[in-house]
């Protein structure tokens, strides 16, 4: 969106359909392993498509909509 700053993070979030505590704490394990690699701040977000859904009256949720690169 052209407001990065050098504290800025990236928020990155996961849509699956595995809702489960072992399947988020492996996916921002993920995350803290990339930030270890990089040094970039990283924000992981891991959530069902139905709690995106149900979310989206949330600021994050609907910039995310309108901003969000889908990336896999």
């Amino acid at each position: 969106r052209g407001e990065a700053t050098p504290d800025s993070d990236v928020d990155l979030v996961v849509i699956t359909s595995d809702n489960s505590f072992d399947t988020k704490y492996e996916i921002i394990g993920m995350g803290f392993d990339l930030f270890l690699e990089t040094g970039g701040l990283l924000s992981v977000k891991v959530t069902t498509e139905t709690l995106f859904r149900e979310r989206n009256g949330f600021l994050f949720f609907r910039e995310l909509s309108r901003d969000g690169v889908i990336v896999a």
